[in-house]
């Protein structure tokens, strides 16, 4: 199934890795470019434990990438949106 979810923070990371981790495809978009080119280039915009190695694994076997907002709206079969959380 290819999910998408919208928004690169905490919880859409979070849940996109571990959507990815369990064998979905996944893409994860956001609207901010420079947080995507980070990620696209496997650093993470904040520190979770263990995330970074959930990324990496799942971005390396093809079931994670990162990509605009429309591009994930137009491809995904379910969609989340992980956006608005507030910081604290």
């Amino acid at each position: 199934m290819q999910i998408s979810v919208i928004g690169a923070g905490y919880v859409g990371l979070t849940t996109a890795a571990c959507l990815a981790e369990v064998g979905h495809h996944v893409l994860c978009a956001d609207s901010d470019l420079d947080k995507l080119k980070k990620l696209t280039a496997g650093r993470l915009p904040f520190f979770e434990p263990h995330l970074d190695s959930l990324v990496k694994r799942n971005t390396t076997a093809g079931r994670l990438q990162f990509t605009s907002p429309t591009e994930a709206i137009e491809k995904g079969s379910a969609i989340f949106i992980c956006v608005g959380t507030p910081p604290l």
